[in-house]
């Protein structure tokens, strides 16, 4: 049986100690992943990786989206 690995700010358990870690620095860490160009925060560096990629991205249409959806009056 894999060992059992409690997280001691709530009641979530883990078969993985790593994967408790991640938890706890996601979820229960104030630490924030700032976006340089928006006002945004992110729990982690891949969602705000995502989020730079999806959003930040000069050849993707999402920005031109983004700025007419709520950027740009109506």
């Amino acid at each position: 049986m894999d060992p059992i690995h409690a997280c001691k700010h709530c009641d979530r358990v883990f078969n993985r100690k790593d994967t408790l870690n991640r938890h706890i620095r996601t979820v229960h860490d104030k630490v924030k992943h700032l976006c340089e160009i928006w006002d945004a925060k992110f729990n982690t560096t891949h969602a705000k990786t995502r989020h730079i990629n999806r959003i930040h991205s000069e050849d993707d249409a999402t920005v031109q989206n983004v700025l007419r959806r709520f950027l740009l009056p109506a």
